[in-house]
Protein backbone atom coordinates (compact mmCIF):
# COMPACT_ATOMS: atom_id res chain seq x y z
CA UNK A 1 0.00 0.00 0.00
CA UNK A 2 0.80 3.63 -0.63
CA UNK A 3 1.33 6.34 2.46
CA UNK A 4 -1.56 8.25 0.84
CA UNK A 5 -3.62 5.11 1.35
CA UNK A 6 -3.04 4.05 4.29
CA UNK A 7 -3.47 7.75 5.38
CA UNK A 8 -7.00 7.27 4.09
CA UNK A 9 -7.58 4.49 5.60
CA UNK A 10 -6.96 5.96 8.80
CA UNK A 11 -9.08 8.77 8.39
CA UNK A 12 -12.58 9.97 9.16
CA UNK A 13 -14.31 7.16 7.10
CA UNK A 14 -12.63 4.07 8.83
CA UNK A 15 -13.39 5.41 12.08
CA UNK A 16 -16.94 5.43 11.06
CA UNK A 17 -17.05 1.99 10.05
CA UNK A 18 -15.16 0.86 13.28
CA UNK A 19 -17.68 2.35 15.80
CA UNK A 20 -20.88 1.10 13.30
CA UNK A 21 -18.77 -2.54 13.88
CA UNK A 22 -18.17 -1.90 17.45
CA UNK A 23 -22.21 -0.79 18.22
CA UNK A 24 -23.76 -3.57 16.45
CA UNK A 25 -21.72 -6.38 18.00
CA UNK A 26 -22.71 -4.53 21.21
CA UNK A 27 -26.00 -4.94 20.29
CA UNK A 28 -25.59 -8.00 19.78
CA UNK A 29 -23.96 -9.11 22.62
CA UNK A 30 -26.45 -7.22 24.76
CA UNK A 31 -29.78 -9.38 22.88
CA UNK A 32 -27.95 -12.65 23.55
CA UNK A 33 -27.92 -11.75 27.07
CA UNK A 34 -28.78 -13.89 29.82
CA UNK A 35 -32.74 -15.47 29.37
CA UNK A 36 -35.53 -14.12 31.72
CA UNK A 37 -35.59 -16.23 34.64
CA UNK A 38 -38.39 -18.80 34.72
CA UNK A 39 -40.39 -19.61 37.46
CA UNK A 40 -39.81 -23.00 38.97
CA UNK A 41 -42.95 -25.67 38.28
CA UNK A 42 -45.19 -25.58 41.67
CA UNK A 43 -45.26 -29.23 42.67
CA UNK A 44 -47.24 -28.29 45.74
CA UNK A 45 -50.58 -28.02 44.10
CA UNK A 46 -51.72 -30.28 40.95
CA UNK A 47 -54.10 -29.25 38.18
CA UNK A 48 -57.09 -29.68 38.74
CA UNK A 49 -58.96 -32.36 35.98
CA UNK A 50 -61.05 -29.62 34.28
CA UNK A 51 -57.47 -27.87 33.18
CA UNK A 52 -56.22 -30.76 32.25
CA UNK A 53 -55.76 -30.75 28.10
CA UNK A 54 -58.14 -33.17 26.74
CA UNK A 55 -58.71 -34.16 23.19
CA UNK A 56 -61.59 -32.08 22.49
CA UNK A 57 -63.26 -30.61 18.90
CA UNK A 58 -63.24 -26.49 19.04
CA UNK A 59 -66.10 -25.16 19.25
CA UNK A 60 -67.89 -24.08 15.59
CA UNK A 61 -70.18 -21.82 14.30
CA UNK A 62 -73.09 -24.47 13.99
CA UNK A 63 -76.63 -22.72 13.85
CA UNK A 64 -79.67 -24.69 14.94
CA UNK A 65 -82.73 -23.78 16.51
CA UNK A 66 -82.56 -26.61 18.71
CA UNK A 67 -79.74 -27.73 21.22
CA UNK A 68 -78.47 -30.76 20.08
CA UNK A 69 -76.38 -33.41 22.32
CA UNK A 70 -72.45 -32.80 21.81
CA UNK A 71 -70.35 -35.91 19.76
CA UNK A 72 -69.19 -38.33 21.83
CA UNK A 73 -65.36 -37.67 21.58
CA UNK A 74 -64.38 -40.24 19.12
CA UNK A 75 -67.28 -38.87 16.99
CA UNK A 76 -65.76 -35.15 17.40
CA UNK A 77 -62.67 -36.64 16.85
CA UNK A 78 -63.71 -37.94 13.57
CA UNK A 79 -65.26 -34.74 12.82
CA UNK A 80 -62.37 -32.71 13.28
CA UNK A 81 -60.04 -35.03 11.11
CA UNK A 82 -62.78 -34.43 8.34
CA UNK A 83 -62.88 -30.58 8.87
CA UNK A 84 -58.88 -30.69 8.47
CA UNK A 85 -59.35 -32.78 5.38
CA UNK A 86 -60.82 -30.10 3.55
CA UNK A 87 -59.10 -27.30 4.89
CA UNK A 88 -56.17 -29.22 3.32
CA UNK A 89 -57.49 -29.44 0.00
CA UNK A 90 -59.01 -32.96 0.26
CA UNK A 91 -62.96 -31.89 0.38
CA UNK A 92 -63.86 -34.91 -1.64
CA UNK A 93 -62.67 -37.33 1.27
CA UNK A 94 -64.07 -34.64 4.07
CA UNK A 95 -67.28 -35.55 2.33
CA UNK A 96 -67.17 -39.52 2.62
CA UNK A 97 -66.23 -39.46 5.76
CA UNK A 98 -69.06 -37.03 7.07
CA UNK A 99 -71.61 -38.89 5.22
CA UNK A 100 -70.39 -41.93 6.92
CA UNK A 101 -71.06 -39.88 10.35
CA UNK A 102 -74.11 -39.09 9.20
CA UNK A 103 -75.22 -42.74 9.00
CA UNK A 104 -74.59 -42.66 12.25
CA UNK A 105 -75.74 -39.51 13.87
CA UNK A 106 -78.51 -38.58 11.47
CA UNK A 107 -79.13 -34.88 11.60
CA UNK A 108 -76.73 -33.92 13.62
CA UNK A 109 -76.12 -29.81 13.10
CA UNK A 110 -72.32 -30.34 13.26
CA UNK A 111 -72.02 -32.62 10.63
CA UNK A 112 -74.75 -31.25 8.38
CA UNK A 113 -73.05 -27.44 8.70
CA UNK A 114 -68.95 -29.29 8.14
CA UNK A 115 -70.83 -31.71 5.40
CA UNK A 116 -72.41 -28.41 3.72
CA UNK A 117 -68.76 -26.69 3.80
CA UNK A 118 -66.89 -29.67 2.75
CA UNK A 119 -69.59 -29.63 -0.56
CA UNK A 120 -68.69 -25.93 -0.83
CA UNK A 121 -65.13 -26.22 -1.59
CA UNK A 122 -66.00 -28.93 -3.98
CA UNK A 123 -67.83 -26.13 -5.54
CA UNK A 124 -71.03 -28.42 -6.14
CA UNK A 125 -73.66 -26.12 -5.52
CA UNK A 126 -76.08 -28.70 -6.06
CA UNK A 127 -75.14 -31.48 -3.44
CA UNK A 128 -75.47 -28.22 -0.78
CA UNK A 129 -78.87 -27.13 -2.03
CA UNK A 130 -80.27 -30.60 -1.70
CA UNK A 131 -78.68 -31.22 1.56
CA UNK A 132 -80.30 -28.00 3.18
CA UNK A 133 -82.92 -28.91 1.70
CA UNK A 134 -83.41 -32.20 2.73
CA UNK A 135 -82.25 -31.23 6.27
CA UNK A 136 -84.87 -28.61 6.59
CA UNK A 137 -87.67 -30.56 5.62
CA UNK A 138 -86.44 -33.30 8.14
CA UNK A 139 -85.43 -31.71 11.16
CA UNK A 140 -87.75 -28.55 10.02
CA UNK A 141 -84.96 -26.23 11.13
CA UNK A 142 -84.34 -23.28 8.86
CA UNK A 143 -81.41 -22.15 9.96
CA UNK A 144 -78.90 -25.20 10.15
CA UNK A 145 -77.48 -24.84 6.90
CA UNK A 146 -78.02 -20.97 6.41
Amino acid sequence: MTRGRVKAARGPVAWRIASVVLLLGASLARAQGTPSPVPPPSSSQPLPPDLIMKPVMPASRVRSQRPTEPLPPEAAMRLQRASDLRVSGLPERACDTLQAMLREYPHHPAIVTELGRAQLARADWSAVVRLGESERAATRDSSLLG
